[in-house]
């Protein structure tokens, strides 16, 4: 998940319909070239008079915004943002085939939410409860404590020294074509796509993450 500068959204580990009939062909196809188009471009141009923070990892450009120039800041925040949420999303998903979480992630949902339907619900909460479009994560910490939280727009949880585990897409462009505007219906379907196996490996990460958004590693994290 993490990446450095020039930077672009990693090509799918699976067919544009093969997340069907979760996700139909046109909603990914559509979804993914619009973000491949407009987000990591955008984040390069403006990044290109700014060669002091080309060597700065995504992750770490994201958590520490507040303290970039005023003039890249925005720029940072809104396509940086939009690029870290996709990549997570696109990367979180693989064709429905029944996949559980193995036993370290399946422990830390079990301590965190009590079972896999109290995530589910906190996760459906989270997601009801976001004013607008945005994302719902699973985040971590450096203990291993999980948590649901929902940003708006382009916000990622990493300011708040959050590690990402999984997220889920708010933006209508995720769903308005198949589900039109039920957002609810469609985020708990998206369940049946969790790539389970991917969200067990950042969940082991969690400190290769939070060293790189600190940037005190040249780890590419999430790789």
């Amino acid at each position: 998940m993490d990446r450095y500068y020039p930077f672009q959204l990693d090509p799918l580990d699976y067919r544009f319909n093969e997340l069907e009939p979760v996700l139909d062909l046109q909603t990914v196809l559509l979804h993914y070239s619009g973000c491949q188009q407009n987000c990591a471009p955008r984040l390069n141009a403006a990044l290109e008079g700014w060669p002091r923070y080309q060597d700065w990892s995504l992750c770490r450009l994201l958590a520490n915004a507040g303290r970039l120039p005023p003039a890249l800041r925005e720029p940072v925040q809104r396509y940086g943002g939009k690029l870290l949420g996709h990549q997570l999303y696109f990367s979180s998903m693989t064709p429905p085939v029944g996949q559980q979480p193995d036993e370290e992630l399946a422990a830390a949902i079990r301590d965190s939410f009590g079972s896999m339907e109290g995530l589910r619900q906190r996760f459906a909460q989270a997601g009801g409860a976001l004013p607008g479009v945005g994302w719902v994560w699973l985040v971590t910490g450096r203990r291993g404590q999980l948590r649901v939280t929902a940003t708006r727009d382009d916000e990622t949880p990493l300011p708040q020294g959050l590690a990402p585990v999984l997220c889920c897409d708010r933006w209508e462009h995720a769903y308005f074509l198949q589900y039109k505007g039920q957002a609810d219906r469609y985020q708990e379907a998206w369940w049946q796509l969790v790539d389970w196996k991917a969200a067990g490996e950042r969940y082991r990460q969690r400190e290769d993450i939070l060293q790189a958004m600190a940037g005190q590693s040249t780890r590419r994290a999430y790789g």
